[in-house]
């Protein structure tokens, strides 16, 4: 008991929520959504450009100051278009909560609810997705994809899962043994269902325990016995995709995971560029043919998690969301 719970502390501090560890027992919150959707939408100049989507990561709320002035940015950058921040809970304690408390299957369940029930959203929208808020997108992208995503930009996003703790070096002895002792536990049916980082967390040193008993991620990259062809085409329909990868990360472990790479399987000493990875090689979902039609963009950061300048954000939008390919037809 003792261990699950250091190794418990140990997650929510390589996630950036150990300060949220601290807050009050969970309350049982009613099962409403909040979007930030206007009473009426009228077609205007600015519809030429799909809307966007923007998911925030873990212990974030979608509808706090710096989400909303994000939206601002990205709003301003495409004259005006319709961007929404999606929320997964009533309020922003509850949004906080359940990014880390939540399942990431049924984060991705409720992502799929809000924005299917966007009448804004009909046509399609490209998504921006923030750290967590990128695998969520993925996820959506495989398994739903309805409105369909039509670019998807994700900014410092562990999409290839986390692997280690970016807190320690992998390679110094003591952090190699505290590894162990988070993935010896990680995998713990408590902490699958009340953690959401642990159904990403891929232990390159465990990767028989991660495949038998995490469904998230194994099931994103169609490392299960049973293929799921659907999620391929899902995520081979996108016009781009766009990684985004913080050269100093200070939660992705490996940071390399922003860009699909990540720790080979069998140790921490070796680390697999995007093309390197067997889910590449295999186009287990579609990354490789995305990469052969030149619909790969990849970009880094020079600082830690999630620090860059609103500039840049509007650089990559502008880049990405406003040519032609990437405006609505009439």
């Amino acid at each position: 008991m003792l261990q699950a719970v250091v190794v418990r502390v140990l997650l929510m501090a390589v996630s950036g929520s150990f300060v949220w560890e601290m807050a009050p027992p969970p309350v049982a919150f009613e099962h409403e959504y909040i979007i930030d959707v206007p009473t009426v939408y009228v077609d205007g100049p600015a519809s030429r450009f799909f809307p966007v989507v923007m998911m925030h990561g873990m212990n974030d709320a979608g509808h706090n100051g710096h989400m909303e002035r994000m939206r601002n940015v990205v709003a301003e950058t495409l004259d005006g278009a319709y961007v929404t921040n999606v929320q997964i809970g009533k309020n922003v304690q509850e949004d906080e909560y359940n990014s880390v408390h939540l399942t990431m299957d049924e984060q991705v369940a409720r992502f799929a609810a809000i924005v299917g029930k966007d009448p804004n959203l009909r046509k399609g929208f490209h998504g921006i997705g923030f750290s967590q808020g990128g695998l969520i997108l993925r996820a959506y992208i495989e398994r739903y994809n309805d409105p369909p995503v039509i670019g998807f930009l994700a900014c410092h996003s562990p999409l290839a899962g986390i692997g280690a703790l970016p807190i320690c070096n992998p390679q110094d002895f003591l952090c190699r043994q505290i590894n162990k002792l988070v993935g010896s536990v990680a995998y713990s049916d408590d902490l699958q269902e009340h953690l959401a980082q642990s159904n990403y967390y891929r232990d390159p040193t465990r990767i028989q325990e991660y495949l038998q008993h995490v469904h998230f991620l194994p099931d994103l990259n169609n490392e299960h016995a049973t293929f799921n062809q659907t999620y391929v085409d899902n995520f081979k329909s996108l016009r781009q995709l766009i990684l985004v990868r913080a050269m100093r990360d200070g939660q992705v472990a490996p940071s390399l995971s922003s860009w699909f790479g990540g720790y080979a399987d069998g140790s921490w000493n070796t680390l697999l560029n995007l093309n390197e990875t067997s889910w590449y090689k295999s186009d287990a979902f579609g990354l490789k043919t995305l990469d052969l039609q030149g619909k790969i963009t990849l970009y880094s950061t020079p600082d830690d998690h999630l620090q860059f300048s609103d500039e840049t954000l509007a650089s990559w939008v502008y880049t990405h969301f406003r040519p032609l390919s990437m405006q609505q037809k009439a």
